[in-house]
């Protein structure tokens, strides 16, 4: 009795598995990621808040992956206690380019805010700023001198 043998699998096959994995990746990446590379997401952690409230900021680095130039429509936010702003409204292949986020929190709570990058017909980008306010820690007993 012979056992059946492998098929084999030429320097060709390889290749030609290697290419298709490649644009598969790059597809799922265009799909997932869009035409703006760079962090999405940014989280300041635990934050104290005094009476007055605190305002975070936050510079997101992106950069435009396609081939061609990109026009910022607009940039908005999902709430009134976030603001954003693009360092430029025309990015060019390959050009880097920032958003200025802002959150402000006035109370001791997590809070989540969107940013939208509206680029016309390549679509919407969005952005994401959070943080969990924390109440100051109580003064401690007053020190006496003796």
């Amino acid at each position: 009795m012979s056992l059946p043998q492998s098929p084999r699998v030429g320097l060709r096959g390889v290749a030609a598995l290697a290419v298709l994995g490649a644009i598969g990746a790059g597809l799922t990446c265009w799909l997932l990621c869009g035409p703006i590379a760079g962090d999405r997401r940014h989280d300041f952690g635990l934050v104290v808040v005094g009476s007055g409230g605190v305002e975070l900021t936050h510079t997101f680095a992106l950069r435009n992956r396609t081939t061609r130039p990109l026009t910022i429509a607009a940039v908005s936010t999902s709430c009134g206690c976030s603001r954003a702003d693009a360092s430029t409204d025309r990015i060019e292949p390959g050009a880097r380019f920032e958003v200025i986020a802002t959150l402000s929190l006035k109370t001791h709570k997590r809070k989540h805010a969107n940013i939208f990058i509206d680029l016309g017909a390549d679509g919407v980008v969005t952005l994401s700023i959070a943080a969990t306010g924390q109440a100051p820690a109580p003064p401690g007993p007053a020190l006496t001198s003796q």
